[in-house]
């Protein structure tokens, strides 16, 4: 759990950006296979920056 100063607004900022991850890789899976292995790809990336963030941010 993230606790501390600002901690609503970081919530929500991992929140809004595991949304619009998971929109792009609907979108990009859609389109073509190279473009879904792109959208895969950036889908990989984004969930191991939002789970060291949230990490970072409930042992502070």
């Amino acid at each position: 759990m993230i606790i501390g100063k600002h901690s609503a607004i970081k919530g929500f900022g991992l929140f809004l950006y595991a949304i619009i991850t998971v929109l792009v890789l609907i979108c990009t899976c859609n389109v073509g296979s190279f473009w879904g292995v792109i959208g895969v790809l950036n889908a990989i990336v984004n969930v191991w920056v939002i789970l060291s963030l949230f990490k970072y941010w409930s042992n502070n």
